[in-house]
């Protein structure tokens, strides 16, 4: 099962998904959907995402 939902907040789509398995146990995975500098869409994990973002904070605390 798959949930796509806007994040107003974060000004993002959010994407939770959602595996049942036979054993009765439930994978679950969360990506973040959102628009780069140059228009194109892309998907990225959460942990991928919240990494790149603490990286470009970085950058900018270097760059001031």
């Amino acid at each position: 099962m798959i949930y796509r939902y806007c994040d107003v907040e974060k000004e993002l789509d959010q994407v939770s998904a959602y595996l049942f398995t036979p054993n009765k146990s439930i994978v679950e995975r969360h990506a973040v959907c959102t628009q780069d500098d140059y228009g194109y869409w892309f998907m990225c994990f959460v942990e991928e995402y919240e990494q790149n973002e603490a990286n470009k904070a970085k950058k900018e605390v270097q760059l001031q």
